[in-house]
Formats: structure tokens, sequence, C-alpha cells
């Protein structure tokens, strides 16, 4: 990963408390899609322990059931967002802040840079932290995502997520590149799938 999009991905994580989506390339990557809009959510599974099949339902514990669809540019970048709304006027109300390039605070989001909505759309969030400033050892984790649309109104979000193995900073810093290399060949550990509706485009 080259070191813009190392930026981009520390800046993200900051601003929205752990969601880095981690372009391949920092040149624009011309994306649009027809599937902004917001939606609400009609199913969302979680399996705790493998991605071979999907886990129980868990909306009844998600108080934000609402997505907001919807397209930015980051470091001159296109990202294709998800985010979740308590319901459709918190939906607008974000849809308004994007248009003014305020940041706003969500339960749960994903985000996509590439492919387009014919054959659907991935993104990859990857996650290096440690316990403390003192600790030698990071931990990580890499999220495979993905959306697509469903019939002539719905999505699904797919998100499977693989822990890294524990491994060193590197000059004081968990990084980014070390946490994805410590997670290739790992199984993954967590599927989370969501099916959505359109309800204002």
């Amino acid at each position: 990963m080259n070191n813009l999009n190392k930026l981009f991905c520390s800046s993200l994580v900051a601003i929205t408390g752990g969601l880095a989506a981690c372009s391949k390339d920092e040149k624009n990557n011309n994306l649009d899609t027809q599937l902004n809009g917001i939606y609400e959510i009609t199913s969302f599974t979680e399996n705790d322990t493998s991605c071979d099949a999907e886990g129980v339902s868990v909306l009844e514990q998600k108080t934000e059931r609402f997505l907001l669809v919807y397209k930015s540019t980051f470091f001159g970048i296109d990202f294709i967002n998800a985010s979740s709304c308590l319901d459709q006027a918190e939906c607008e109300q974000q849809l308004l802040d994007v248009s003014n390039e305020n940041f706003f605070s969500f339960s749960f989001g994903y985000s996509f840079y590439e492919g387009n909505d014919s054959a659907g759309f991935i993104g990859e969030t990857v996650s290096a932290f440690s316990s403390g400033f003192e600790t030698t050892e990071c931990e990580g984790s890499v999220a495979s995502q993905s959306l697509k649309k469903l019939g002539e109104s719905g999505i699904e979000i797919r998100s499977e997520n693989t822990q890294s193995n524990v491994f060193l900073k590197r000059e004081g810093v968990c990084d980014t590149d070390d946490a994805k290399a410590a997670a290739a060949g790992n199984s993954c550990s967590k599927l989370e799938v969501i099916n959505a509706q359109r309800v204002v485009n």
C-alpha cells in the first residue's frame, strides 16, 4: 500500500471510529452508481465462528435499521458507502451532511472502492491496533466486503472478517500492511450479511 493510501486509511479510521476502506491505487477510480438512496434493512445475520454459511438474525438487536448509500470522494478516490441510520429522517440528515461535507456518526458502515452496478462493488477494511503505547505487539483484522443489487430495489451487503496473527510494531506503529500479511492464510472467522430494500431514491 502506498503512503497516500496509508494516510487515507489512518484518517478514515480516526473519522469513523474504525471504518477504513483501502484503495489499491491513488489515482481516481471514477466510480458511479444508481444504488444511491435510503434503504430499510429487512434482514441482518451474523456468523461469529466462520464464513461457511449465514448465521443467526441480529436485526432485533440493532437500533439503526436503515442504510444510506451514497458516493463520496476522499483524497481523490471515489467510494460507494453504506452507513446506518436510526430512521428515514436521520438518513436524510446524513445525506445533507454529505452534501455539506460534514462528518456524522453511525453504528456500522461499509465502503467499496471498485466495481459497478452490474457486477457489484467490493471493498476492504484493514485494521491494526495495540493494547497500549508500551507494548510492541499488534493485533488486526481484514474485512472483505461486497455490495450487490437484488431485484429492482434491493441490495445485499456481505462482510467477511479474518483475524490477523499477532505481529510486531514497525517504528512504534501498528501497520495495516503488516496486519494484512499476518491475516494471510487464516480462515475467515466472521460473516455479516445484510439485505435491504430502497424506500427513497
